[in-house]
């Protein structure tokens, strides 16, 4: 429906027209019938008619984004601890009305998928066969009761298996259970050393497998930690182009640990990423990769980050992991903190590495929260995280704050749309808006 100021504007443009039509009639009867005020009456139709034009299409175009914002809280529901865009100000209107219904019917189904979860997980919870189910990654991403009092503390989703099992024998085992016409009932050494009795199950697809382990002796209780969204896989890549919605961007947060902040000298020793898609982050298609940066680490970035000498020794050069750093970054918007910095490092170490590099698009998550947020004072990632209810964690590693950078992404986004912002190239063009942010990273270089 079309607002009172949208309505004015129409009024006005027809009434404008209206005067158009009637100059345009005395002319056409002749000079006899113009009278002096001819002149003023065409001025006034035209302005009217502009001046009401331009208020209609100010309006339509406020319409059709608060349609692409209302299409966001539809794909918003879809992701369960990312808020809803901010309500509009004003008197809301039917597009509102709208949109809070779909928010309300997204929230009533979410509580009914949370309850089945329930009751599966106390049906899961209360067998006495320890359960742990595992990724092609061994990853681990669902412990029962069971196991729990089994394993202890080194069983968890998003934990490795390989704390547990040696790791050739056990994707050795995996491996065959994909081959297996049934359930391989198998010894898994343990890193131990202690053999452990255990019934494989393939689960099929590529989505890793089920391990059941004897009945143990604890005491009974219903406990299940899950985080089957492990299994998940991203889409493929496909081309960017600068009209996608953020919504649906394929993703690549990105972060790199250097030898130093001067991008015409210093080094990589470390790169990681993370693939998202839209508002999904993928925990388990990470990268994190250390290099050899052919050159001392200052002491004051290794105080940073962490990473030594002896760390870095024999570790491969960029010239070895380039190409899988090109890989990862293409056909994907690469996000990151500062990532202009991040990119210019890669620019360098690509034309020393001999290879060809066209940058990827990318969007810089402290500006796009600079621009959010014009009087923050302080823009580093742990401050953003904390200001967005982002656990810090892992800080100063690669892959770790490309992590921690996906998360504060994923919360910027409905911040992002309800300020109208919803395609990409609306984002790269918002995140230029913190001028003074934008000086110094390119007197940076960057």
């Amino acid at each position: 429906m079309i607002d009172r100021k949208g309505r004015l504007g129409l009024f006005l443009a027809a009434a404008g027209l209206g005067l158009l039509l009637v100059v345009l009639a005395a002319l056409r009867s002749g000079p006899a019938s113009w009278g002096g005020g001819t002149g003023v009456l065409l001025a006034a139709g035209v302005l009217l008619g502009l001046g009401g034009l331009g208020m209609a299409w100010r309006q339509i175009a406020a319409h059709f984004t608060h349609l692409e914002r209302l299409r966001a809280t539809v794909l918003l529901l879809g992701d369960q601890g990312v808020p809803m865009p901010p309500p509009r100000k004003g008197r809301p209107g039917a597009l509102d009305r709208l949109e809070l219904a779909i928010a309300e019917l997204g929230g009533h189904e979410i509580a009914r998928r949370e309850s089945r979860d329930r009751r599966l997980g106390a049906v899961l919870g209360a067998l006495d066969q320890a359960i742990l189910v595992v990724t092609p990654q061994g990853q681990i991403s669902l412990v029962n009761a069971a196991a729990k009092s089994l394993f202890g503390e080194r069983v968890a989703p998003g934990l490795s298996v390989f704390e547990l099992f040696e790791r050739r024998s056990f994707a050795r085992t995996l491996d065959e259970a994909a081959s297996a016409a049934a359930p391989l009932e198998v010894e898994l050494p343990s890193v131990g050393g202690t053999p452990i009795a255990a019934t494989v199950t393939d689960l099929g697809e590529e989505m890793g497998a089920l391990l059941r382990f004897a009945p143990g002796q604890a005491a009974f209780r219903r406990h299940l930690e899950h985080d089957l969204a492990l299994h998940d896989r991203p889409p493929a890549g496909r081309s960017v182009h600068h009209e996608m919605v953020l919504t649906e961007l394929p993703i690549l947060v990105f972060d790199t640990e250097t030898t130093g902040l001067d991008v015409s000298k210093d080094r990589i020793v470390s790169a990681g990423g993370v693939r998202m898609q839209g508002l999904r982050v993928y925990p388990t298609h990470v990268f994190d990769l250390l290099c050899d940066p052919g050159m001392p680490i200052p002491p004051r970035s290794t105080a940073i980050h962490g990473i030594t000498d002896a760390m870095v020794a024999g570790a491969p050069s960029f010239a070895d992991i380039a190409d899988r750093l090109a890989a990862a970054c293409r056909d994907m918007v690469v996000v990151g903190h500062n990532i202009g910095f991040d990119m210019a490092m890669i620019d360098r170490e690509m034309k020393l590495a001999g290879r060809e590099w066209v940058r990827p698009v990318t969007l810089d998550t402290l500006n796009l929260y600079a621009a959010l947020r014009p009087r923050a004072t302080k823009l580093d990632l742990e401050t953003i995280a904390a200001d967005l209810g982002v656990e810090v964690r892992g800080r100063h590693t690669a892959l770790g704050d490309a992590l921690m950078t996906a998360e504060i992404f994923r919360r910027l986004v409905p911040m992002l749309t309800g300020a109208g912002i919803v395609t990409l190239s609306a984002a790269i063009g918002f995140a230029l808006r913190p001028k003074e942010v934008v000086r110094r990273q390119r007197a940076a270089g960057w």
